[in-house]
């Protein structure tokens, strides 16, 4: 015997244990059941310790354990040791050892008790370093495992993994024709949207085990993730059938019969649980497809070795399984045996392994099936968003980019230019910083009857003072100081004091090509222009964050905007570059103040009134970005509230009859792609991470025969729309007017983990801001005029706005 199965053994007789004082062994007597007396003797750690200490005197070569397994653990102790004081301690713990103890037969399995640490005493003779008595005060306890479901000609067909929606309704056709009740371990996510199917199982008669809720591996999770995954399939199944199981079969047949206490200890928490757990002796593994005769021949062969039959009904590809049924049943009744439930194996009804909640624990079944159903409304909100979103992405990417396209093409190749004079409206307040670069690049514009009206908005640093000091003689300047009232009063007091028909606006950070005015004056040849909008392009491109705003400006704005030309539905003329009709804008109210985005609400209102706006894409402009996140986070909130506000001002014209492409395209795109849309591309962001998490995990946990296809199809559509994106953006690139820095778009698959996400944050939270009606101000962003620095330098404005910006970004940060 080991060691382990003498103390089992002493431990039912109750035996009193005697350390011997001649042999200094451990000895004690018992009389069997039939009345036969036994006298056992045993080593442990005290006697092998004393072995040792007599063995040295004659210089042994070595020492050696026969057979490894079957020894006290403390052996390991008391080798090279000779400290009485530390190993007196470590002696008095005595440990159950390394077997199991099994009671019955068959192939179900209870934990019926969890291993204990036992203790003991341990005296010292005076004379001798040898260990005189030893007293067991407390037996330890194994791990004693109960089996059960032992009987003659009889066996239990079983179904792991399922329910499928293809081959378990074939199975259960089978098993109903051929009359035979079997059990299926379920798995708790292929049952969630399999629900049907468990009623059918149930139905018909079969019983219904726990196969946990995503099918791990159970010897590698923590016990309170096993305790997690069988709890969470239990629940699932109470709420479909108000009725739980105590069936339980480990995933992958693990440790269903253990040898060691590890393996043990997971069925311990499943015994703990209420659960019976299931082995599994007569295995034809199905699951490798060797071939419908192998597998009824296997099952054959090996009916003598056990009572229940392991097949599969999901995981993997299952058309052998259900082809070998009818001739595997007729086999098996052939051979003498009866196939009967695993409820008949344990001498249960199905009502016993299956009991009926009570009407109390109904109550909490009824949130169960809330939460469960709440959870497949999220995973269906996740499929069918990620699917919308390609959806409206790839009609939206298609359109756009051909009108973006038509629009570029139709555009004649020598326009004629508006030659009349301008007037340069530019809102300032405080911008002492930047203001003298901007009003320099207007000053050098190839455009020569232009008046430049700086509108001094009640700056409070030295913005006036540092215009005058700047240009003191220039008759082309003209600086306007008034009282604060806001951006939009500011430009209104522009176009009051303005003489020109045609006037340009612009923000005090904007720094215009010589060639900009001519460009964005164009197309006011054509009288019925009311407005036009320019290129405004990211000057400040030294970061990521400005980079992606650089890369934004061009693939979505720039292109949005030409798309929209070619209808006349472009919704914004930019703060940062556009051209306006004066007597136009004028006659329809100028700039209002009841918006964020003055010249949003403005570039509608125009539209409103059958207005024509157009795209001047070779005026461009260059702009200062937030270089810092939260800078950015305030100019996209305003941008995006002051676009609702717009959108929701002019509602009453979407789809009326006579709104035109306004009515028709232009507000339904702000609502559908600016607000829903921000809304579902998260949830496209979210099932392509969470459908490959549980992919990995998955594949982790079986990596033979993991169905991969659900993932397949996810990450499908998303590549298809990160491609439709790039395509868009490279048909972006080759529309501009002049060469622009296509290694910008190396930027653009890491825009989507924290830039894309940024700008949804801040559309959704407009959307929730404006729903609670919360004022929201102006803002302030940080001016670090980078996109500035060393503009003194640039003496000539070079025909390439790639070289423009990158002389732009390389002068110190301490020159201006």
């Amino acid at each position: 015997m080991t060691f382990e199965e003498s103390l089992v053994l002493a431990q039912e007789a109750d035996a009193d244990v005697d350390f011997d004082d001649a042999s200094l062994n451990c000895t004690y007597d018992y009389m069997d059941d039939k009345h036969h007396p036994h006298i056992v003797w045993y080593l442990d750690a005290a006697s092998f310790y004393n072995q040792i200490q007599v063995a040295v005197n004659y210089q042994p070569v070595g020492i050696g354990l026969w057979r490894l397994g079957s020894e006290d653990p403390g052996d390991w102790k008391v080798i090279g040791t000779a400290d009485r004081d530390a190993l007196k301690g470590e002696l008095e713990v005595l440990n159950y050892g390394y077997d199991l103890n099994y009671k019955g037969d068959g192939e179900l399995i209870s934990v019926k008790q969890t291993p204990k640490t036992g203790s003991r005493t341990i005296e010292w003779d005076r004379d001798t370093p040898l260990i005189a008595d030893e007293t067991i005060k407390t037996f330890p306890f194994p791990y004693t495992l109960n089996r059960y479901g032992a009987r003659d000609k009889m066996v239990s067909l079983t179904f792991d993994d399922g329910p499928d929606s293809l081959y378990t309704p074939r199975i259960l056709d089978i098993l109903k024709s051929e009359n035979v009740k079997a059990t299926f371990f379920i798995i708790g996510i292929n049952a969630e949207v399999n629900r049907q199917l468990v009623r059918r199982e149930y139905q018909e008669g079969h019983e219904l085990g726990n196969h946990t809720f995503t099918h791990p591996n159970i010897a590698q999770i923590p016990s309170s993730q096993l305790e997690l995954e069988l709890n969470t399939t239990q629940r699932l199944l109470e709420s479909i059938l108000s009725r739980s199981t105590i069936l339980f079969r480990p995933p992958y047949d693990v440790d269903a019969e253990p040898t060691i206490p590890e393996e043990a200890a997971p069925l311990a928490v499943s015994s703990r649980l209420g659960y019976i757990a299931l082995g599994s002796k007569i295995d034809p593994a199905d699951y490798l497809q060797p071939g419908v005769q192998t597998i009824i021949d296997r099952t054959v062969a090996d009916l003598d070795k056990g009572n229940v039959i392991l097949l599969h009904d999901s995981g993997g590809r299952r058309e052998q399984t259900v082809a070998c049924l009818p001739g595997l049943i007729e086999a098996i009744r052939e051979q003498g045996y009866q196939i009967v439930p695993l409820a008949t194996l344990l001498h249960k009804t199905r009502d016993e392994v299956m009991p009926r909640l009570s009407p109390r624990e109904r109550y909490v079944v009824w949130a169960d099936s809330l939460s469960f159903m709440l959870g497949q409304i999220g995973i269906y909100l996740l499929h069918w968003g990620l699917m919308i979103g390609v959806l409206f992405g790839l009609g939206r990417f298609i359109s756009y980019a051909i009108m973006a396209m038509i629009e570029r093409w139709r555009q004649p190749v020598n326009p004629p230019a508006y030659a009349g004079p301008v007037d340069v409206i530019v809102p300032a307040y405080n911008e002492a910083r930047v203001i003298s670069y901007t009003v320099r690049s207007l000053l050098r514009s190839s455009k020569e009857n232009i008046t430049i009206l700086v509108i001094n908005d009640g700056s409070t640093d030295e913005t006036s003072a540092v215009l005058r000091a700047a240009f003191p003689n220039e008759p082309r300047l003209r600086v306007i100081d008034r009282p604060n009232q806001g951006k939009w009063s500011a430009l209104n007091h522009g176009l009051e004091v303005s003489t020109s028909d045609i006037v340009v606006t612009l923000d005090a950070d904007t720094l215009f090509e010589p060639h900009s005015i001519e460009e964005l004056i164009r197309p006011f040849v054509d009288p019925n222009i009311a407005a036009s909008a320019g290129n405004a392009k990211v000057g400040n491109r030294i970061n990521i964050l400005t980079r992606w705003q650089a890369l934004e400006y061009i693939t979505t704005q720039n292109l949005d905007r030409r798309a929209n030309a070619l209808l006349n539905c472009i919704t914004v003329v930019p703060g940062a570059v556009g051209a306006w009709r004066r007597s136009v804008v004028l006659s329809v109210g100028g700039f209002r103040p009841d918006t964020l985005a003055e010249d949003a609400e403005l570039t509608v209102r125009l539209l409103k009134d059958k207005h024509k706006v157009v795209y001047a894409d070779r005026a461009i402009a260059w702009t200062e970005a937030p270089e810092k996140t939260r800078d950015l986070f305030r100019q996209r909130f305003r941008w995006m509230f002051g676009t609702l506000q717009t959108a929701w001002k002019y509602r009453e014209l979407l789809f009326k009859k006579g709104s035109g492409t306004l009515g028709f395209i232009a507000l339904p795109n702000v609502f559908l792609f600016q607000v829903l849309f921000a809304f579902l591309a998260p949830l496209m962001d979210a099932a392509i991470l969470l459908s490959g998490a549980f992919f990995l995990l998955q594949w982790s946990y079986h990596p033979t025969d993991f169905n991969s296809e659900e993932f397949q199809h996810t990450l499908f559509y998303y590549a298809l729309f990160l491609a439709l994106d790039l395509f868009a953006s490279l048909i972006a690139f080759m529309l501009e007017p002049r060469r622009e820095d296509w290694s910008l778009l190396l930027w653009m698959p890491w825009q989507r983990f924290y830039y894309r996400q940024l700008m949804y944050i801040i559309a959704i939270r407009s959307v929730l801001v404006a729903m609670k009606g919360i004022p929201v101000g102006w803002g302030h962003i940080t001016r670090n005029a980078t996109h500035i620095k060393g503009f003194e330098k640039l003496t000539e404005m070079e025909d390439s706005p790639l070289a423009i910006h990158r002389k732009i970004s390389v002068w110190d940060s301490e020159q201006d």
